[in-house]
């Protein structure tokens, strides 16, 4: 959802704040620490508990995403988009983590199979809600108008995994992947940091992507990137349909602002609101009885027939 939700608003507030030249920065500045995180979600979940875990990266989530709300320049935008993808990154592995591991089968494929699903319900609730209320209120409300539903979505899922605790030895220091993560988070980080007008623009995105391909086949399991018979193929064949998904996804909404002249106009929804009280206004003067009535019109003006005495001749 905050995917989503943030680059419906990214041409809004850029245009704001004067940085429609920083969609490049602005995107990697969440997805650079969420690529850092990410790969230590799961060892995290071994010196922690779960619950106390996820209440601390809701709080990062949630700070981060005020800090981004208030902020009155791009700089302080980006530190919060910087406080979030950390606390993303760690919630999306830590919280498959859980339900791996806390929850009986029949559960743990209820759940994957909904948190599949709610991938497809939050790419059509999401840009809607966001250009509804940024039309309505302004993108700064849009980005922390659904914060209860996510505090409390968080609050119920902390209380019940209270008693979990995964076992503490069953992961070293040297299992962290802390080499891989940090390439990852490089690559993202020059590719977003680099302009297309700069001459080092296509090294720098060719260097970028041998960074993250190369953590790729650090974290994921041997074979796959090579297409591996099995598994591994569907898993190499997910991670590059998620990659085109989402690279589609960050080009949609600038697209569509800048080059369509698509945005929410909060004059000509006002407009809209106001016309429709003035026609439910008018309906309540008119009382019950002539809101649905209609108007009588006059009857057809009827001819004397022509008599047998005044017929023509022959």
């Amino acid at each position: 959802m905050q995917v989503y939700l943030n680059q419906t608003v990214l041409p809004l507030l850029a245009t704001e704040m004067g940085a429609r030249n920083a969609y490049g920065l602005v995107t990697a500045a969440a997805q650079v620490p969420a690529f850092l995180t990410m790969p230590l979600g799961g060892a995290m979940l071994t010196r922690w508990r779960p619950a106390r875990l996820m209440t601390v990266l809701t709080t990062l989530l949630v700070s981060g995403v005020v800090v981004g709300a208030l902020a009155p320049n791009i700089e302080v935008y980006v530190l919060g988009e910087i406080l979030r993808g950390l606390a993303a990154g760690a919630l999306a592995t830590a919280t498959m983590g859980v339900m791996v591991t806390g929850l009986p089968d029949a559960w743990r494929r209820l759940c994957l199979a909904g948190g599949s699903g709610m991938w497809v319900v939050a790419a059509l609730v999401g840009p809607v809600y966001a250009s509804g209320v940024s039309a309505s209120w302004g993108w700064r409300w849009a980005l922390v108008a659904y914060l209860p539903l996510l505090i409390a979505a968080r609050a119920v899922m902390a209380g019940r995994i209270r008693d979990l605790s995964l076992d503490e030895g069953a992961e070293g220091d040297e299992a962290v992947p802390w080499l891989p993560a940090g390439a990852m988070a490089t690559g993202v980080a020059i590719i977003g940091a680099l302009r297309a007008s700069s001459p080092w623009f296509w090294p720098g995105v060719a260097g970028g992507t041998a960074l993250v391909l190369w953590s790729c086949s650090r974290v994921l399991p041997a074979g796959t990137l090579c297409l591996a018979v099995g598994r591994r193929a569907g898993i190499a064949t997910l991670m590059w349909v998620c990659a085109f998904f989402l690279t589609l996804d960050y080009l949609v909404a600038p697209s569509a602002h800048d080059v369509l002249d698509m945005t929410p106009d909060p004059d000509r929804l006002g407009a809209h609101r106001r016309r429709h009280r003035l026609v439910g206004r008018r309906d309540r003067l008119r009382g019950p009885s002539r809101r649905g009535s209609r108007r009588p019109t006059a009857a057809a003006p009827r001819w004397p027939r022509p008599s047998s005495s005044s017929a023509p001749r022959s």
